[in-house]
């Protein structure tokens, strides 16, 4: 979309710059200073000031902005996150507006959203785990190394988040993320959320927390 706003720019201020150039040289051609001749030097000035706008709008539109290149192998994140327990889905709200929705429409809100579901998952699995941290410190990285250190989560699940958290925050921070590889990253997301909202303490695990506190 943005290429074909840029090609509509350049394609208006070429037909304002001729447009221009005709009406000078209309007047140019009527050979008495008439108000038909000050009308067409108005109009022409009109002209050539609209080609210069239309050309500033096609030199902002264009995007210089880094382009996110995946580097992770979808194939393999999704057979590996296969393997994990996954309880079956809750059907989210009828409301509610998935990152999935999200792609090819603002892939950096997509990306946005994804990421702060996926921060709000660890952060329930360490309250339920018993895991205390500094907000004011919070590294959500060392959360994720908690986590598999408890034998929480598991290597290939730290694996997974750690190629797609740093890929959302970029998006988040003004890089571009193309359509193709925001489907990419928003399917091996949703497939961690459905890992991590699978993931609790077991029941002794739980009675056990709650005798420490």
């Amino acid at each position: 979309m943005m290429q074909h706003r840029s090609h509509l720019y350049v394609s208006l201020a070429s037909l304002l710059a001729l447009l221009s150039g005709l009406l000078l040289f209309l007047a140019s051609r009527s050979g008495q200073m008439s108000h038909i001749t000050n009308l067409l030097i108005v109009v022409s000035g009109m002209a050539i000031f609209g080609a210069f706008s239309a050309f500033q709008r096609f030199l902002e539109s264009r995007d210089d902005t880094p382009v996110i290149h995946i580097s992770f192998n979808e194939t393999i994140l999704k057979n590996v996150l296969a393997e994990e327990r996954v309880k079956p889905a809750v059907q989210e709200p009828p409301w509610e507006i998935s990152s999935a929705q999200l792609v090819g429409v603002d892939n950096a809100f997509a990306a946005a959203k994804l990421r702060m579901e996926l921060e709000s998952e660890l952060l329930r699995i360490a309250f339920a785990y018993g895991i205390k941290f500094e907000r004011r410190l919070f590294n959500l990285n060392q959360l994720i190394d908690q986590l598999v250190e408890r034998e929480v989560l598991s290597p290939p699940v730290q694996a997974a988040l750690r190629d797609i958290i740093p890929i959302c925050s970029r998006a988040m921070h003004g890089e571009s993320l193309t359509n193709e590889d925001a489907v990419r990253v928003v399917r091996v997301g949703h497939q961690l959320l459905d890992v991590l909202r699978s993931t609790e303490p077991s029941a002794s695990e739980q009675n056990q927390r709650e005798t420490s506190t």
